[in-house]
């Protein structure tokens, strides 16, 4: 599907309404979401019961707020890789609404030039059982002018379960950079190198040329 600067593939039902977008998964799914520009979307993703959802984003430049509800014995994975050279928000909101659900979320974030704000949340409900809630973030900052702001927040109302969250956010190594350029490399294809090693976790496990072809787009740009 295609709406304005968002790209959803992996879905065959969708529901939109001015600016939210509902759909259910009820089979195990491998989502693809390309999320471009001050899209402003509330996204609505509802995972029924004994159902796997793996979600790969590239998140470009976007204000985008994305809700999951996972039912019973669901098993959620999302992957995103943001990058931000202009101000960004992004907010994941993930609930675990009854027992045995498994959710991970991993961002990846580039920022230059900009500020990214990533509210990374999950709750799990009173009384249920058994869940499980990671949550990772990485970030790497390409200038002074860079800042990423990791808001990640847990609601836990019970104690069955368990939960962490991680961030680790810092500027590209300069030394790593110096030692390429001594091998030859320019300083341009030094720090694209190194990038691409930092996204490799997620890019091996990303089998969608669209999504590869448009973050080597904006890669190049980068340090233009």
């Amino acid at each position: 599907m295609l709406n304005n600067h968002l790209t959803i593939l992996g879905v065959d039902s969708i529901i939109e309404n001015n600016n939210m977008i509902i759909f259910s998964v009820d089979k195990d799914t491998i989502l693809y979401i390309i999320a471009e520009g001050s899209n402003d979307k509330l996204m609505k993703i509802y995972i029924l019961d004994d159902v796997k959802l793996t979600i790969n984003s590239l998140l470009i430049n976007t204000n985008i707020k994305i809700n999951i509800y996972l039912e019973k014995t669901s098993v959620l994975n999302i992957n995103n890789i943001i990058i931000s050279t202009l101000d960004s928000n992004i907010t994941i909101d993930v609930f675990h609404l009854k027992d045995k659900g498994s959710s991970t979320l991993n961002n990846y974030a580039l920022v230059n030039d900009s500020i990214l704000v990533i509210n990374a949340n999950a709750s799990i409900v009173k009384n249920s059982k058994f869940n499980i809630v990671n949550q990772n973030t990485k970030g790497v900052l390409l200038n002074s002018f860079s800042k990423i702001n990791t808001k990640p927040m847990l609601s836990i109302k019970t104690n069955d379960c368990e939960a962490s969250h991680s961030a680790a956010i810092g500027a590209l190594n300069t030394e790593e950079v110096y030692y390429l350029m001594s091998r030859g490399l320019s300083e341009e294809n030094a720090k694209t190198l190194i990038i691409k090693s930092f996204l490799n976790p997620i890019i091996d496990n990303i089998d969608n040329k669209i999504i590869i072809d448009k973050l080597n787009i904006y890669m190049k740009e980068l340090f233009v």
